[in-house]
């Protein structure tokens, strides 16, 4: 009986994590839940998830804004050729502005699908700080802590202590992954880190990282 509830258990996390309207928001939400009930297991993947669809959504929002802004520019160029008088371009400002809306919603449409809107109220700003604060990965960092997979958790810990690097807890737990667990500097991963960017550690003294 307990075998046959722990799979059901494990196919709703699945179906949640795989569901193309569940969000960041309500993964971490959940990632938070199982955390503190210390089910560090499935936390961790809500957490892993969570952050992938933060990045996801973002850095596509982003593009929809560049295409939009690049559109909107051309729209504006074509009348300015065409030699329209100034009133007439100056109508065209608030026309300029409800296609840019229209734009950034046909490509949200686009890439997202149905996926819930993007509402901000008390509770998802402050999912949205946690996540540009870092704190998600001190969530992920204990996680994989008690889960002993310290290699991952010295990577979560080494991206808090980027954000952080003032922080003296931060600081002692990036050095306790190198002295206690002995994970190598190369071992190290900011998370965080965009494919464009070098990596370069430099540890000096008791604990001094940079990544480029």
């Amino acid at each position: 009986m307990h075998s046959i509830l722990f799979f059901a258990f494990c196919v709703t996390i699945h179906g949640l994590e795989e569901d193309p309207m569940t969000t960041y928001y309500r993964l971490y939400q959940y990632g938070v839940q199982f955390y503190n009930e210390k089910n560090f297991t499935v936390a961790k993947s809500l957490f892993e998830k969570a952050l992938e669809d933060y990045h996801f959504y973002h850095q596509n929002a982003i593009n929809c804004r560049v295409e939009c802004r690049r559109e909107k520019s051309t729209l504006v160029e074509n009348l300015e050729e065409s030699r329209k008088v100034l009133d007439i371009l100056e109508i065209n400002i608030f026309e300029n502005f409800i296609h840019h809306s229209k734009c950034i919603k046909r490509c949200y449409k686009r890439v997202f699908g149905e996926r819930p809107d993007h509402h901000h109220n008390s509770e998802t700003k402050r999912i949205d700080k946690d996540f540009e604060d870092g704190r998600i990965f001190q969530y992920l960092q204990f996680s994989y802590y008690e889960l002993k997979d310290y290699t991952k958790a010295a990577s979560a810990a080494y991206t808090y202590f980027l954000k952080h690097p003032q922080d003296q807890n931060a600081r002692h737990n990036v050095q306790m992954y190198r002295e206690k667990f002995e994970v190598k500097d190369e071992e190290f991963v900011d998370l965080e880190r965009k494919p464009y960017q070098v990596k370069v550690i430099f540890f000096k003294g008791d604990c001094t990282i940079f990544t480029i």
